[in-house]
């Protein structure tokens, strides 16, 4: 029954992302700008931080490209895990990506009002799926099963 459960969670876990990569590819243009602007709202907010504004303006001319590595580490992470293949390193991949996204994407320390509510909604759910994924990254694939004795 583990083995069930395992896998149930498992799957329910790379939906999230294989959804998420295929939504930003068949939305391209729309995902850039949403991303491009948490770029700049982050650069603004840096305003008084110099070298993290710096960071920044380093990072928005290379927004299509992080984009893409994103949406990579999503898609082919979302498929390892769906598929019970590498856990380990779907695991890996799925974590690079969401840690990042979650800081950029979800500020809600910037947000203001109902946005912020909704931003820390997000940033929570982000958190609990690091958690799971970290509990995958320890578990792996689990025990192997025994062939049956008949």
């Amino acid at each position: 029954m583990n083995a069930f459960w395992s896998l149930l969670g498992r799957i329910s876990i790379s939906l999230v992302f294989l959804f998420a990569a295929a939504n930003k590819i068949l939305h391209w243009e729309e995902s850039e700008t949403y991303f491009l602007s948490s770029l700049n709202a982050w650069h603004a907010y840096a305003g008084t931080m110099p070298k993290v504004q710096d960071i920044f303006s380093f990072l928005i001319p290379l927004a299509p490209i992080l984009l893409l590595i994103a949406t990579i580490f999503e898609g082919l992470g979302g498929l390892l895990l769906f598929i019970g293949v590498r856990l380990k390193a779907g695991a890996t991949l799925l974590i690079l990506a969401l840690i990042p996204a979650t800081l950029i994407m979800h500020p809600f320390w910037i947000a203001v009002g109902a946005d912020a509510q909704m931003q820390l909604v997000m940033f929570l759910k982000n958190i609990g799926i690091l958690g799971g994924l970290f509990l995958l990254l320890a578990a792996g694939a689990g025990k192997k099963a025994k062939p049956s004795k008949e």
